[in-house]
């Protein structure tokens, strides 16, 4: 009896150690692209987020729960909502960005700007605030990327506020 307890309680305690923990949490990560496109002229701009945490930071923003995902309602709040938590500046001087739209594939939802491509830059400085006043341990990696050449900003907890890469040599 004493022998089949214990397997009993072996049996469990393996089980509980394979099955995923419920207090297990992926991280909260986003990725930002901002390149340059030659043929038109433009400076691109590509945020990927979790659309789930996204959705989550929209709706604690003040967008109705109700909306449907990609609807008019979701497409303009995921705008204002970028617009308000993201900057980019070459050499000193605000960037105005113009929405293309978004889209989500999966569990991603990707957010499209533009903005005309300056002649000359040597730095860009970039504050990518996405998704931290909805998850605070939320980490945002921004990849700068000028002909072969591609500068990271990494912003996570401890290290908020603008991060600025130089293209010297350039």
């Amino acid at each position: 009896m004493r022998i089949r307890a214990l397997c009993c309680g072996l049996a469990a305690g393996l089980a509980l150690a394979a099955a995923p923990s419920a207090s297990a949490h992926r991280i909260h990560s986003a990725l930002t692209e901002v390149r340059p496109n030659e043929n038109t002229g433009e400076l691109e701009i590509v945020h990927r987020v979790f659309f789930h945490d996204l959705e989550v930071a929209l709706i604690e923003s003040g967008m109705d729960d109700e909306a449907p995902p990609l609807g008019e309602i979701w497409l303009d709040s995921a705008d204002r909502y970028v617009r308000d938590r993201f900057a980019i500046g070459i050499d000193g001087a605000s960037l105005q960005l113009d929405y293309v739209g978004a889209e989500v594939d999966g569990q991603f939802a990707w957010i499209y700007y533009v903005t005309p491509m300056p002649d000359e830059y040597d730095g860009v400085t970039i504050d990518n605030r996405l998704l931290i006043d909805a998850f605070p341990d939320q980490a945002n990696m921004t990849n700068v990327i000028r002909g072969e050449t591609v500068r990271t900003i990494l912003q996570v907890p401890g290290r908020r506020g603008s991060g600025r890469v130089d293209f010297p040599d350039r």
